[in-house]
């Protein structure tokens, strides 16, 4: 997840869900879809603490980019992605249409 995704997650627990889809290397159809996604409808509240943490670290990155004393210090990596594990999506039992059926009112099929 990017860190967008994550700050989004966090913010609005209740209206963000991730959706994986495991790719092995086959073409990926309507039929894979509907039988191999998984959701983590509570990833906001999973990724909470990490992200608190990270704010921090952001902190005191930017502390050490403006230095103290004429010393500061140069950080580069701007590319950012919050991994969610594999043991979090595998642990859902809930496919994709379960999950339209349960959250949306308008119950159209996928």
């Amino acid at each position: 997840m990017t860190q967008l995704q994550a700050k989004t997650a966090k913010e609005k627990k209740e209206r963000y869900a991730l959706i994986v889809v495991p790719l092995d290397g086959t073409e990926p159809d309507i039929d894979y879809l509907k039988k191999n996604a998984r959701v983590v409808n509570d990833i906001g509240s999973k990724i909470d603490t990490v992200y608190n943490d990270f704010d921090e670290v952001e902190m005191k990155k930017n502390n050490l980019s403006n230095g103290k004393d004429g010393i500061s210090v140069n950080i580069e990596d701007h590319n950012i992605r919050f991994r969610v594990s594999s043991a979090v999506w595998n642990e859902k039992k809930q496919g994709i249409e379960e999950f339209v059926a349960e959250n949306f009112q308008t119950h159209r099929q996928i």
